[in-house]
C-alpha cells in the first residue's frame, strides 16, 4: 500500500506476479469455446432433425403416397409422426393404404441412409372424415439387422431385363399378367427396385384354382432373385383382380426389413395363409 501523494512504481516482478498465467488464460477461453461448440452441435441436430422429416415427406409425395403430414413429436428421443391420408369413407382401409403404410414404414425404417437415424415414429392413416382409422408405432434399436446396412444396393441388372426374370420365375397358372413395373426406389442413391405387379381372373373360383400354384412361385420368387441375379428388388406389390376390377387381393411386402401387409377377399381361399395384420 502507498503513501498519498507518492507515485506508484510497478516493478517487473510485480507485473508477472499479478498477470493472469496461461494456465488461466486456457481456462478462460475453454468456458468460452465448450459452450458455443455444444449451441453449434445442437443446431446443426436440430437442423439435421428438420430436414430428415422434410425429406420423408418429399421422398413418400415422390412415389405418390398421400402424405398428411410428417411432424417431429420429440426432439430426443427423435421421434416422428407420419400421417397418411385415405379415400376411406369408413373405418376400413382401401388397398391404396396398405402400399403407403409400407412406403412410409421403410422410408422412416432406412433414414440414416441419408438423413438422420430416428428411434420410433408413428404411423396414422386417416379417413375422408379426419378420423383416425389406422396407428401404429415402431421403435428402432441399433441392434436391429435393419438398422446395420449404410450401403446402397448397385444391381448389374437393368429394369428391363428385371422384369424378364420376375416374368421368367412366375407360375401364372391360369392368372391373366395385366402389368410388370419394375422401378427405381430413388436413382441418386443406388439401383434398388421397386415390383408393382397386377394379375386379372375371371372369377373368384377360377382365382381359387389358381392362387397356390402361383403364390408359389411368386414367393420362391422373392426369396430368390436377389441372391440368384443380383436385382436389388426391395420393394413389392402384388394385387389379383376380378372380372370387374374388384381387388381379390393386395399384398405388400418390403424384402430389406421383412414388414408385410396383405388383405384378401373374403371368398379367396386363404388356407394356405396366416392371419392377415389387419
Amino acid at each position: 500500500m502507498t503513501e498519498w501523494g507518492k507515485p506508484l512504481i510497478l516493478r517487473d516482478n510485480d507485473f508477472i506476479l499479478r498477470s493472469p498465467g496461461r494456465k488461466a488464460v486456457k481456462r478462460r477461453l475453454l468456458l468460452l469455446i465448450i459452450p458455443a461448440a455444444l449451441i453449434v452441435v445442437v443446431v446443426l441436430v436440430l437442423l439435421l432433425q428438420n430436414h430428415t422429416a422434410a425429406s420423408i415427406d418429399r421422398r413418400l409425395m415422390k412415389v405418390g403416397a398421400t402424405v398428411k403430414h410428417v411432424t417431429i413429436t420429440d426432439r430426443l428421443p427423435f421421434r416422428l409422426e407420419i400421417a397418411l391420408q385415405s379415400a376411406s369413407e369408413d373405418d376400413s382401409l382401401v388397398p391404396d393404404d396398405r402400399w403407403f403404410l409400407l412406403l412410409a414404414q421403410h422410408e422412416a425404417t432406412f433414414a440414416y441412409r441419408w438423413g438422420l437415424r430416428l428411434n420410433s415414429f408413428l404411423l396414422v392413416v386417416v379417413n375422408s372424415k379426419d378420423e383416425t382409422i389406422y396407428s401404429t408405432e415402431t421403435f428402432l434399436s441399433l441392434e436391429d439387422l435393419n438398422q446395420k446396412s449404410l450401403t446402397s444396393a448397385t444391381s448389374p441388372v437393368d429394369d428391363a431385363t428385371t422384369a424378364d426374370i420376375i416374368r421368367s420365375n412366375l407360375n401364372l397358372a391360369g392368372l391373366s399378367l395385366s402389368s410388370l413395373e419394375v422401378s427405381r426406389e430413388n436413382t441418386a442413391e443406388g439401383s434398388r427396385r421397386i415390383l408393382q405387379l397386377t394379375l386379372t381372373v375371371t372369377s373368384l373360383q377360377d382365382a381359387n384354382k389358381s392362387l397356390t400354384p402361383f403364390l408359389g412361385s411368386f414367393f420362391k420368387m422373392l426369396d430368390t432373385i436377389n441372391m440368384e441375379n443380383d436385382t436389388a428388388l426391395v420393394l413389392c406389390r402384388l394385387q389379383i383382380l376380378d372380372g370387374q376390377q374388384t381387388v381379390l387381393m393386395d399384398y405388400v411386402k418390403d424384402l430389406e426389413s421383412g414388414y408385410t401387409l396383405w388383405s384378401w377377399d373374403p371368398g379367396l381361399s386363404s388356407d394356405w395363409l396366416p392371419q392377415p395384420p389387419f
